[in-house]
């Protein structure tokens, strides 16, 4: 972490490389380790949708520039300014594949090994179950969520305290969806496919089992 020392020559031999990685607290200080020759960066602050683009200016410079966010709104700004911006959003793409009209059901084959076997829990401002889910664009459905994870079966319904209708996803549609913790979805994959506007890069995962 470098917010402490704000040094190129300390970071230089605190990093595992001149590239990095490494940790910032202020996008000022990723952006003077960007312009010193540090590209793996950790922005390690909840992101504010006003500074999304020095964000994207420099990932635009080829600079590996991660974000964290812990909210919805955090989460809508992000979607909202990759697609304005032709940047992609993680996520699991789902097909329904069948319906319970009855109890306002939609069933998807997506489940825990691809989403997660942790919910949301009590404590959380909004239920978000095991994911929010979108459409193909990344737009969430207002209130639409995963309620229910078996293996390999998903099960979205609207939340508890929601009056809106249940939204027209006949058998086939596909969905996206936000995982509440994507841990299981990454254990699925031996690389990750890194998508901007220009390039896509691969990398592959180092450790898999336990």
């Amino acid at each position: 972490h470098l917010k402490t020392a704000k040094s190129i020559d300390v970071a230089r031999r605190m990093m595992a490389s001149p590239a990095g990685p490494a940790t910032v607290s202020t996008l000022q200080e990723a952006e003077a380790f960007a312009a010193a020759g540090v590209k793996d960066l950790l922005y390690a602050v909840g992101i504010a949708p006003a500074k999304l683009d020095r964000v994207l200016a420099l990932q635009r410079r080829g600079i590996d520039l991660t974000i964290v966010l812990d909210s919805v709104e955090q989460a809508r700004a992000v979607a909202q300014k990759s697609r304005a911006h032709c940047t992609r959003v993680i996520s699991v793409l789902a097909t329904v594949i069948g319906e319970q009209p009855a109890k306002r059901q939609l069933i998807v084959d997506a489940g825990w090994m691809a989403v997660s076997r942790d919910r949301g829990t009590a404590g959380q401002p909004v239920d978000q179950g095991y994911g929010l889910v979108c459409d193909l664009a990344g737009q969430p459905y207002p209130d639409l969520i995963m309620t229910q994870a078996s293996q390999e079966h998903g099960v979205l319904e609207m939340r508890a305290s929601s009056r809106a209708a249940l939204p027209s996803l006949p058998i086939g549609s596909l969905v996206r969806i936000l995982p509440n913790h994507a841990c299981a979805t990454a254990a699925q994959h031996s690389e990750y496919v890194v998508l901007d506007e220009t390039a896509q890069t691969r990398w592959p995962r180092i450790a898999a089992g336990w």
